[in-house]
This record gives C-alpha cells, structure tokens and sequence, in this order.
C-alpha cells in the first residue's frame, strides 16, 4: 500500500510481467517486491515531506491506515448486506 496526492492504492495482485528489480529500483525508489496487506502495511514514522511528495508517493501513516482499513472493512460489509439482501433465483 502506498499513498499519494489523489489518496491509497492498494494492489491485491500482480496479474502482468513482473519488472526486474533494478528497472522498479530507478523508478519507484524504496520500494521493494514482496507479499503484503493493508493490515501488514508499515506505517510511516512521520507525515510525508517534500521530498516525497514531489516524488509522487509515499507510505501512509498510522492514521491514514486506520481510515482505509475502516473504509475498506464497510465496503465488505455493504457487498455482505447487498448479497443477503438479493432475492434467490
């Protein structure tokens, strides 16, 4: 999980070629591959500088990642209500 000026991008899934490391290190500094969730997501120590926020993106704080995991546990929730409440065919 990562954020940026518009809000958090979650990526569940890598579905295209995997990009070589070295190319991902010149592009997308300080992030590295592996597996991770917004409940496993390391928060950042501070709120993001100039630095970071002229590079476009940076990790989230604790507060930030408390709100999307709030969001994203109603967003489960309401597709839950919405599949119970749909008539049987």
């Amino acid at each position: 999980m990562l954020q940026t000026h518009v809000g958090c991008a979650v990526f569940e899934a890598v579905t295209g070629e995997v990009v070589d490391p070295k190319v991902a290190a010149r592009f997308y500094p300080g992030v590295s591959a592996g597996t991770g969730a917004m409940v496993r997501a390391w928060p950042a120590p501070e709120a993001a500088g100039t630095a970071e926020a002229a590079r476009g993106w940076w990790r989230p704080t604790t507060q930030v990642l408390r709100e999307e995991r709030r969001k994203a546990a109603s967003r489960v929730r309401t597709r839950a209500t919405r599949r119970l409440a749909s008539p049987v065919p």
